[in-house]
């Protein structure tokens, strides 16, 4: 992947910093980004020794439930990089609430972290990609979008994962 740039949406430390680490020691530059605040994401990736990859790791704080904001770090990822070549849809949010108990606040946040995230960040990345030639775009989906986790209370993760497996299979036939 050397000269490959690479954006990964958040998650948990462990599963990113992972992600995070194979792009960096396969050559990649990578960008990151985390919805929590920017230093304590700078503060697992030096606990994961990130430090020794310099500049080619980036960390940005990024909404994805904002479509604004989506778009615009998307366009300044290909201005200041010229390219993206890979995009990982990492991001993902669970609440244990039971069904009859959460909000509709609670729904669409979950709902949108997981599903619409990646639709968002898919679109905002896929025609630069077709006009340089391609890409690869790999969303990181759960076993819970195939099963129930009983006794979870996480029917809003488990459709929202269900959601990404099947909006990756349709990206993919498209």
């Amino acid at each position: 992947l050397t000269g490959q740039v690479a954006l990964v949406t958040g998650s948990r430390p462990k599963i990113r910093n992972q992600i995070r680490l194979m792009m960096l020691r396969s050559g990649a530059t990578v960008i990151a980004t985390t919805r929590f605040p920017v230093d304590s994401a700078l503060r697992y990736a030096k606990e994961a020794d990130f430090e020794k990859w310099g500049h080619r790791l980036k960390i940005h704080g990024l909404d994805l439930r904002h479509i604004p904001s989506v778009e615009i770090f998307c366009n300044y990822i290909e201005q200041q990089y010229d390219r993206l070549d890979i995009l990982i849809n990492n991001a993902g949010l669970c609440k244990n609430i039971a069904a009859e108990e959460m909000s509709l606040e609670d729904w669409q946040e979950v709902i949108d972290i997981n599903l619409t995230g990646v639709f968002l960040c898919s679109q905002a990345v896929a025609e630069e990609m077709i006009d340089n030639g391609g890409g690869s775009i790999i969303n990181i989906s759960s076993m819970s979008a195939e099963i129930v986790n009983y006794p979870q209370p996480q029917w809003s993760y488990n459709a929202s994962k269900a959601g990404v497996s099947h909006l990756t299979k349709s990206l993919a036939a498209e």
